[in-house]
């Protein structure tokens, strides 16, 4: 069995892949990308919308693992819907 060597920012790594964790800045611009506006700020925190969809994304340095994992796999998974 052989191992993959999968490329990061930092090379190529064998296994798992850590991720840096990503600004609320970024996020942000990730799903303005993917089409989203920004609705409305209330204090450090931005509602977004696309539809009937919201989220809400924390304009904080940086987005606790989960709460960045949450929020990739919803861009993810609208960008599935689309491709249909």
């Amino acid at each position: 069995m052989t191992k993959l060597l999968i490329p990061t920012i930092f090379g190529l790594s064998k296994g798992v892949v850590t991720i840096m964790p990503i600004s609320g800045k970024e996020m942000l611009k990730r799903f303005q990308n993917a089409g989203w506006k920004v609705l409305r700020q209330k204090g450090s925190h931005v509602i977004i919308g696309l539809g009937n969809e919201r989220e809400t994304i924390p304009m904080h340095k940086e987005l606790k693992k989960g709460l960045e994992a949450y929020l990739l796999k919803r861009l993810k998974d609208q960008n599935d819907v689309l491709q249909f």
